[in-house]
């Protein structure tokens, strides 16, 4: 299964999601971002997106799960810049969660998160 995460996720989180698999043996996940390819289905490919509004989500994380993708959502602080440093350890701290909740459905689903702690699971 393909993890794609979306450009405007900062960089250095990442290379923290991609060390986390990379240290998994057998690796379970390949660790993409930049660019998306129409190779990526709904089938094999979960999508890590920035949601920047306050409600609701915008038309990328939508669009995506329309589509059927499996989409988690980390929700940008509003009228802010994402904090790197509490974007990884958001990251870090649900990792496991994330895993779990991807991997227990075949589904379209949807996770929302933020830095303050408010998680969210969402089948569509």
């Amino acid at each position: 299964m393909r993890l794609y995460l979306d450009p405007n996720i900062p960089k250095s989180v990442f290379k923290i999601i991609s060390s986390l698999e990379e240290a998994r043996f057998p690796q379970k996940y390949e660790v993409v971002r930049g660019n998306w390819s129409d190779e990526y289905t709904a089938k094999d490919t979960v999508v890590f997106l920035v949601n920047p509004r306050a409600k609701g989500f915008d038309a990328t994380v939508t669009s995506h799960i329309t589509d059927g993708y499996k989409v988690i959502a980390f929700r940008k602080p509003i009228n802010e810049r994402i904090d790197v440093y509490e974007c990884a350890l958001t990251f870090l701290g649900y990792w496991r969660r994330i895993l779990t909740d991807i991997d227990g459905t075949r589904a379209a689903v949807l996770i929302s998160f933020r830095s303050n702690g408010k998680y969210q699971l969402v089948k569509t």
